[in-house]
């Protein structure tokens, strides 16, 4: 019986090939974990300009939209980019006609997850579209919706964090029309005799 001292060639190489391709992956592993603490930082100093930059511009829309009412600054826009150490970073906002609206088949909705019957809910909703079609007229008069994006590259790739927030005139102007457009109720981008302009296509 032979008592084996040693590897042989075959046992020695197989090794070294497991050992490389361990470290091979460990190696990746430690890559994808470097790119994500990255990712991580650079988006968390993305969102902290994104405030920043929000309160700025929100102050600045607000006094124009108190001065000049809300439907001169439709599509008013403003760019720029962030000074060291984040000039890696771009901005753009945009101030648009809100998109919020109020809509008949989310009034009938709420309604009937009341437990009420939905004979009733018809009813009510019918007879409310003059209503709904006021308070639609009136959001779309007095909201504004600021439209803030920060750009930057990053290994390659380009990145954009949106985000979004409304404001409303000092002294906003509410009023009641009787000939109300009834089916002026919700949709994306309504229109009607004010001339109110559609800002909501995308850039």
């Amino acid at each position: 019986m032979k008592n084996s001292k040693g590897f042989t060639l075959v046992e020695i190489l197989l090794a070294t090939v497991i050992f490389g391709l361990s470290i091979i992956a460990l190696i990746q592993t430690g890559i994808t974990s470097l790119r994500s603490v990255a990712d991580s930082e650079t988006l968390f100093k993305a969102v902290q300009l994104a405030q920043t930059k929000m309160d700025e511009i929100e102050t600045e829309f607000q006094i124009f939209v108190d001065k000049n009412g809300v439907k001169k600054g439709l599509d008013e826009k403003k760019e720029g980019k962030f000074e060291d150490p984040y000039s890696e970073f771009s901005w753009s906002a945009r101030l648009t006609e809100s998109t919020l609206r109020i809509n008949s088949k989310l009034v009938r909705k709420l309604l009937l997850s009341f437990g009420i019957e939905e004979d009733l809910v018809d009813a009510q909703v019918d007879s409310q579209k003059l209503v709904i079609g006021n308070l639609n007229k009136n959001i779309r008069e007095n909201f504004a919706e600021i439209q803030l994006k920060i750009e930057w590259q990053q290994m390659g790739r380009g990145y954009v964090l949106p985000i979004v927030t409304h404001i409303i005139p000092g002294k906003p102007k509410i009023g009641f029309s009787p000939s109300a457009d009834s089916e002026d109720e919700g949709n994306e981008t309504p229109s009607d005799s004010s001339g109110s302009s559609d800002a909501e296509g995308g850039s």
